[in-house]
């Protein structure tokens, strides 16, 4: 029973975390990101296994999309489980989910704290500070999928450390589990991290012995998952390849290989609101930061105090953990990525130059930190030689404190809560924010009183405690409360505190995280078929005018994806590169097609990508919620919408070509297309004469019979009425290498990259069925699965044989 009261704990935390969604007054959505990705992606997972299918392929944006090419989300066992308990509300669904997570996140690393010597009371410090942390806390609001890897980084550490101690087959296969779990589930790009992180303790643990037979085993038990996920992989590195997200141009030319962060972003690492906590407040306070990325590890000033300490006076090293003195040395290192433009070359280089934001690298900074703060908290539990007589004044006026452990929590809950009112409700009032001359840094007067007053209250204790008037057991509680209660209170306040409530804006400021009940809605089967009805969804395409004034992120995926339009739009991990070519916007974007105003609408190309309609945003168009005068809330009607149709031709989306002329590759295609860059003001008739590249020649087809097309996300089937004559078959349906197209005969055909964007066949006499079939390497997991398998048992088999010597010795 007592195993049960270490996650019951860090689950009630959680649930306090997350109150107003545990309560059912309030929903939890996340940021932009959650509801742009996860959630648009879960729900789509959810939809595709509800229909019987493995989600391949969905076509609510850019003309298409690889389901499981995402690098930070795949077809998971979570997604599996919603759709056997037929959840049709997803928001409510995820939130449950992002609670389990952030509470096993805690109790993970309390369990890997206790493993690693430290007391109970140090590591439920550190396990509620790895919960609470700010990084933590916004990976939790962003993607779950995401998140997985910090709630598992200490289960992986803590089966490392047990296999290195003791060779047994449970680290072995919670190794493998853990393993397989993480690359073929959750995001490549901190897995990378993990990896290195897992990697280096590994080794650590098997120097610091003298003996590599666990390290040898941990790899061992890490390659079956890796082997499994290899087909994944290949998806994701093809994908890349195929966008304007892959760089190949020399580091700082680019945001996302990025310089290294100013110096003054380790301000947050002492209160994360210290350069501006909301959007708002980075506009006024012109720091220009980014509450996304950069220096996130606050987790309370306290912690910081404590690692300082820790690592100034060397207690790693005097002391002789080898876990804190591994940790150490992760942090210098992550440091030196996150601050200098060697360290983030090194890791730019290690990642393949793939332009990823590499300030995420401090998510495996989490662990060493807390590590460090209940080293800390340990190392300060000396025993209590005072030395000032009963009738010493400054003796009795302190002696409370030690009389009973409840006083000296008290009296620390009494000092935290005031300072954190103080600098909430005096922040932008009586303490104003201080600019550093000249104006290029203005700090947060409210976060500035927050460091400077619990610095004090630091003092305080450190100075009795050296005057013998104060136990160590008092000070290592009463900075334990000060830990807890200022992590905890910085997590409600993020994800339920005054500023992180949705309005009726809908994401007019990025950074909410809370909805009240009502505010958002999952639409109901007749909103779906009167928008189908009305926007002609499964005929064309449409497009979004999201206005920066109306909403301040980027709207297309989430709009397309709850109400299952088509949109040629869209925000993911990158934008394919043949849209980037045809460039449709007035300027390139890496990961998202958007239009900022009527104006910026190119209807001649939207046209020839089959593109009818074009939506104005509303609030009611992403939350599917209006609200009513007296509070009330109806779910959004087809009257509510603003629609504007294109002027020009719109092509078809599946047709004969009447003809067709040859281009080598995508440049010649695009010149072609579009004559000096620019556009063709009349519109677009591809069903007269379409550009295939690869072909060999131009030719003439014929036009006649009829099409009847069905669509099934990764499979299209294409019914044709017979004819004696080639014809030459079009699907505005954007190409990829992995789309394969079978005839009724079996027979493979070529599918040409058409008019840059399209797929065409051609289709000989007397066909009268087409396929065409989404392939990618990620649906041939047979060959890959089989190796992982092997080695698994392969590893089970050396380890027996170990097992069996070691006995044998004995």
């Amino acid at each position: 029973m007592k195993r049960l009261y270490a996650p019951l704990f860090f689950l009630g935390l959680s649930c306090l975390i997350f109150l107003p969604h545990v309560l059912q007054f309030g929903v939890f959505v996340g940021d932009s990101d959650r509801m742009n990705h996860s959630l648009s992606i879960l729900k789509a997972y959810i939809e595709a296994f509800e229909s019987g299918q493995f989600p391949l392929w969905s076509d609510s944006i850019f003309g298409g999309y690889s389901l499981v090419s995402i690098p930070f989300q795949f077809p998971n066992p979570v997604a599996l489980i919603g759709a056997l308990a037929g959840i049709k509300d997803v928001y409510q669904f995820a939130g449950y989910e992002a609670i389990i997570l952030l509470a096993l996140s805690g109790w993970f690393a309390y369990e890997f704290l206790i493993a690693s010597g430290r007391t109970q009371l140090a590591s439920i410090v550190g396990g509620i500070l790895y919960q609470t942390c700010n990084l933590t806390l916004l990976k939790n609001a962003q993607n779950d999928m995401s998140f997985a890897v910090l709630v598992l980084a200490p289960l992986l550490l803590l089966q490392i450390k047990k296999i290195n101690q003791k060779l047994s087959y449970a680290s072995y296969f919670s190794i493998a589990a853990i393993s397989f779990f993480l690359f073929n589930f959750t995001f490549i790009q901190k897995i990378g991290y993990l990896t290195l992180l897992g990697f280096a303790y590994a080794f650590w643990l098997a120097f610091q012995k003298k003996n590599f037979r666990g390290f040898g085993f941990c790899l061992l038990a890490a390659l079956p998952g890796v082997f499994a996920s290899i087909p994944r992989i290949v998806t994701i590195g093809q994908d890349f390849l195929d966008s304007n997200r892959f760089e190949s141009s020399p580091i700082n030319s680019h945001v996302f290989m990025g310089q290294h962060l100013p110096w003054f972003e380790i301000l947050r690492w002492f209160d994360a609101r210290i350069l501006g906590s909301s959007w708002d407040e980075l506009s006024k306070l012109g720091n220009g930061t980014n509450l996304s990325e950069g220096f996130l590890l606050y987790m309370g000033l306290f912690s910081a105090i404590l690692i300082i300490y820790a690592l100034a006076s060397r207690l790693p090293w005097k002391l002789k953990d080898n876990d804190a003195k591994f940790a150490s040395y992760v942090l210098i290192f992550s440091f030196l990525v996150v601050f200098t433009s060697p360290g983030y070359e090194l890791i730019y280089q290690l990642f393949g130059k793939i332009g990823f934001i590499h300030y995420r690298i401090l998510l495996i900074c989490i662990l060493p930190s807390c590590i460090l703060v209940s080293l800390s908290l340990d190392a300060l539990n000396k025993p209590l030689t005072n030395t000032a007589s009963s009738n010493n004044l400054t003796y009795l006026k302190f002696n409370f404190l030690n009389a009973r452990p409840w006083i000296s929590i008290c009296f620390t809950v009494l000092i935290i809560i005031a300072i954190e009112l103080i600098a909430f409700y005096g922040n932008g009032s009586i303490l104003r924010p201080i600019t550093i001359s000249p104006n290029w840094l203005t700090l947060q007067g409210g976060a500035t009183f927050r460091i400077i007053a619990s610095l004090l209250f630091v003092v305080f204790l450190l100075y009795y405690w050296k005057k013998h008037l104060l136990s160590s057991n008092v000070l290592r509680l009463m900075l334990a409360t000060a830990l807890l209660l200022q992590g905890i209170l910085y997590a409600i306040s993020f994800i339920w505190g005054p500023d992180r409530w949705h309005d009726v804006t809908a994401f007019k400021k990025p950074s909410i995280s809370m909805a009240h009940k009502g505010e958002f809605l999952p639409p109901s089967q007749a909103l779906l078929r009167n928008i189908e009805n009305r926007l002609e969804t499964k005929s064309y395409r449409i497009s979004f005018i999201c206005n920066p004034k109306d909403v301040a992120i980027n709207c297309s995926t989430r709009i397309a994806s709850n109400l299952h339009l088509r949109s040629i739009d869209g925000y993911l991990n990158s934008t394919p590169s043949r849209l980037a070519a045809l460039n449709l916007m007035p300027s390139a974007q890496v990961r998202s097609i958007t239009y900022s105003n009527p104006n910026e609408l190119d209807w001649a190309l939207l046209g020839l990508l089959n593109t009818k309609y074009a939506l104005h945003f509303q609030p009611g168009l992403f939350t599917n919620s209006i609200k009513l005068p007296n509070g009330q809330f109806r779910e959004l009607q087809i009257d509510d919408l603003k629609i504007e149709e294109n002027p020009l031709p719109v092509t078809p989306r599946v047709f004969f070509a009447k003809s067709i002329v040859p281009a080598k590759d995508l440049n010649e295609a695009l010149a072609l297309l579009k004559p000096g860059g620019k556009s063709r003001s009349p519109g677009y008739y591809p069903e007269i004469t379409s550009i295939a590249e690869g072909a060999n020649s131009g030719a003439e087809f014929s036009t006649k019979g009829t099409i009847t097309p069905v669509f099934q996300s990764s499979k299209v089937v294409v019914n044709l009425s017979p004819s004696e004559e080639k014809r030459f078959l079009v699907l505005n349906e954007r190409f990829t290498n992995d789309w394969v197209a079978i005839d009724e005969k079996g027979n493979k055909l070529h599918i040409y990259p058409t008019n840059i964007f399209m797929r065409g066949i051609v289709i000989e006499p007397q066909i009268k069925k087409i396929e065409f079939l989404y392939k990618p390497p990620a649906t041939n997991y047979y060959i890959t699965v089989t190796l992982g398998l092997l080695t698994l048992i392969i590893g089970v088999l050396i380890l027996r044989r170990y097992s069996a010597l070691r006995l044998t010795n004995l």
